[in-house]
């Protein structure tokens, strides 16, 4: 059924974006990343719709923090719209691994250590660009 046609999906929806909300709202009140929070995952993307706006369950739950609640205007929110960002840290942790045995091995042939590290550093870019450049802006400071 599609939530914007049936009552009890759309009030389904509507307390899984205030539980989201509140819980990224705990987080950002646990670490106040002024720099900003990312949430991230699966979830995130399939339901935008549920977590943008001002007037959304997801921020008004976001907000609602009573007293503490203005250390949340600090906070920059960013949802990664990129799905696979657990796989792009495993990738990362292989680079890494990979850099840290080649520094061990001497590398013969036609292929020189300093170009495998320079491959081995746009992997890594290009990983971590994917993700963060895909973060669409939810909430500014």
């Amino acid at each position: 059924m599609n939530a914007g046609k049936c009552e009890i999906c759309s009030l389904s929806m509507k307390t899984f974006a205030g539980a989201y909300g509140s819980e990224v709202g705990v987080a950002g009140l646990k670490w106040i990343p002024r720099g900003g929070l990312y949430i991230t995952g699966g979830l995130t993307p399939k339901n935008i719709s549920w977590i943008e706006g001002e007037q959304s369950m997801f921020m008004q739950a976001f907000n609602d923090k009573g007293r503490v609640s203005e250390l949340l205007e600090e906070v920059p929110l960013y949802a990664v719209m990129a799905e696979d960002l657990g796989l792009r840290g495993s990738h990362i942790l292989a680079f890494k691994l990979l850099r840290e045995d080649l520094a061990r091995v001497e590398v013969s042939g036609d292929v020189r250590k300093n170009e495998l590290n320079m491959l081995l550093a746009v992997g890594v870019g290009s990983c971590l660009a994917g993700g963060l450049l895909a973060a669409a802006l939810i909430k500014k400071r």
